[in-house]
Order: C-alpha cells, then sequence, then structure tokens
C-alpha cells in the first residue's frame, strides 16, 4: 500500500509541475517574453503536458517568438488532440480544413470538429454541421 501511494504522490507531484510550467508560460507570454513563454511551453510539452503543446502550436502557428511553422503546429496540435485536449482538436481541424502545414483534407476535418463538439467544444459543432450539410464525408 506504501508504494500505491508513494507513486500517487509522484504523479501528483508531476501534474502540478506541468501545470506550473504552463502558468509560467502564459505569464511570461502576457509579459511579451515569447522566448521564454516557448521554452517553458517546450519543457511542459515534452513532459506529455496538452495544454503546453496546444500553447506551443499556437506561437508557431503564429510566429511569435519563432518563425511561423504551419508543420510544427499541426504536430503539437495533433499531439494535444491525442492527449484530450478539445481546443488542440478544433485547431488541428482548422488546420485539415484550410491545409495549412498539412494537405487539405475536410474529411478529417469534420472529424475532429466532431470530436471537438463531442467534448463540449461549441465551435467545432458549428463547422462539424457546416461540413456535413455540405456533404463532407
Amino acid at each position: 500500500m506504501k508504494k500505491i501511494s508513494l507513486s500517487i504522490t509522484a504523479l501528483l507531484l508531476s501534474l502540478n509541475l506541468y501545470a506550473s510550467l504552463v502558468n509560467d508560460g502564459v505569464a511570461a507570454y502576457n509579459k511579451g517574453n515569447f522566448q521564454k513563454a516557448l521554452k517553458l511551453y517546450t519543457k511542459a510539452c515534452d513532459s506529455g503536458d496538452t495544454i503546453g503543446c496546444y500553447n506551443l502550436g499556437q506561437m508557431n502557428r503564429g510566429g511569435e517568438g519563432t518563425r511561423q511553422n504551419y508543420k510544427k503546429a499541426v504536430k503539437l496540435y495533433a499531439k494535444a488532440c491525442d492527449g484530450g485536449y478539445t481546443d488542440g482538436c478544433y485547431n488541428l481541424a482548422v488546420m485539415y480544413e484550410e491545409g495549412m502545414g498539412i494537405r487539405q483534407d475536410k474529411g478529417t476535418a469534420k472529424e475532429l470538429y466532431g470530436k471537438a463538439c463531442d467534448d463540449g467544444n461549441n465551435k467545432g459543432c458549428k463547422y462539424y454541421k457546416e461540413l456535413n450539410e455540405t456533404g463532407v464525408k
């Protein structure tokens, strides 16, 4: 029982560390310190934090503190989406729908909008419905 308790404690401490990295990254970003934000989000993402991956994707997509890189943004949004972060699914869908950093694929975009919608993302629901009404399979 002691081993399980120690494992749970270690897990909770690591989750708190990731949240701290993301929060510190947001603070740095809001102060205009994009280089620091990039480092913190990268560390969080590399540790498995989906919000860190999403925020890093946002910075790559917008070219903030780094060269604009749609392909990298796609990979980061996919990592966030695969980890269950709804906004990552939504933004990945946008990238597929527009063909930004990846081959345009409205079917995949619709699927990702649907996944975002299922997780409560209202914009995902809206765009899923629009693609569905235009006959996208």
